[in-house]
């Protein structure tokens, strides 16, 4: 059986973070990853802050930047603002994913993608052990002293452990489109039950002459993809132009309201797993990236005092 130090569910922003945060402080760090391909599929809009990129230490994933937006209310009202300097960054969100991963990898952290988290068996010690899946159907278990849950809104972590989910989840559906209406230099934004109750729907510029489309509301009983439709019609009587023939779709979940706790015992949560998004535009890199960061920090403490219980249950993770 596999023994590590620490066990990371997922490669996303916060769980690469956390991986690379430990691994470079010497412990032994596995990261599995579902998928058979580190960042995909995408499951985000890509448009960041400065601050992601400074922590994700390259621009070189940036493909535009903007420096406003507009913002469409229901009854067609209109509020736009301009900045000198660029104030938010659409970048390759995939490629983000991959470069944070290469950088865990780097720091001494071993990364297998195609590898399922299914659950847990009974802890051994001061291990926990994990059931894991292979995509070719195999199963193995691993034990760690810590297992930290950086898989998403529907973690298979959190639900292992029992640990409360999020009061809701909004969905979200977006596309891209290569020939897309739209000031480059700007997002937009826009508000109304009839587009997008609970949330917005929103237009990106790609950098190219196209633009990522998308909304995210409340699960109310109508898709998401039925109110990315009407956001295409209210785009389409505004611009004049339609946007046609999507080349990707993303259809994700954003999690809505804090979690009482996000660890238990030898388990953590970071990123969407543990609601870490931003409560205005339901963004989650850079809140999820910070709270990694801190996460490794209690986790580092933890491990090498041999008290992984006390110092969870007494930080303010």
């Amino acid at each position: 059986m596999d023994e590590v130090d620490v066990l990371v569910v997922g490669t996303g922003p916060a769980g690469s973070t956390v991986a690379y945060e430990l691994a470079r402080r010497g412990h032994s760090v596995r990261v599995i990853e579902e998928h058979g391909r580190v960042g995909f599929p995408v499951q985000c809009a890509g448009l960041v802050s400065a601050r992601v990129i400074e922590l994700a230490g390259s621009d070189r994933r940036v493909r535009t930047r903007v420096h406003g937006a507009t913002v469409y209310g229901p009854g067609g009202s209109r509020v736009q603002f301009k900045a000198p300097e660029p104030r938010a960054f659409v970048i390759d969100r995939a490629g983000l994913d991959i470069d944070l991963a290469d950088r865990a990898a780097r720091a001494g952290a071993a990364i297998e993608t195609g590898v399922a988290y299914e659950g847990r068996g009974p802890s051994e010690g001061d291990r926990e052990v994990a059931l894991l899946r292979g995509s070719d159907g195999s199963h193995r278990r691993l034990t760690a002293r810590l297992v930290i849950g950086a898989d998403g809104v529907a973690s298979a972590v959190a639900r292992a452990y029992r640990l409360r989910r999020p009061i809701e989840i909004l969905p979200a559906f977006e596309a891209e489109f290569p020939d897309s209406p739209g000031d480059p230099d700007q997002v937009e934004v826009d508000l109304g039950r009839q587009v997008a109750p609970g949330l917005f729907g929103w237009w990106i510029p790609d950098g190219s002459g196209g633009g990522r489309i998308g909304v995210a509301a409340e699960a109310d009983g109508v898709p998401a993809r039925r109110y990315f439709e009407r956001l295409l019609d209210r785009r389409e009587a505004r611009t004049g132009r339609s946007a046609r023939n999507p080349t990707a779709y993303l259809v994700s979940g954003i999690p809505i309201g804090t979690l009482p706790k996000c660890s238990d015992q030898r388990i953590l949560l970071v990123g969407d797993a543990a609601a870490q998004v931003k409560p205005l535009s339901g963004g989650g890199i850079f809140t999820g990236m910070r709270c990694a960061t801190i996460a490794a920090e209690v986790a580092d403490r933890g491990l090498r005092a041999n008290d992984l219980v006390g110092r969870l249950s007494s930080a303010p993770v």
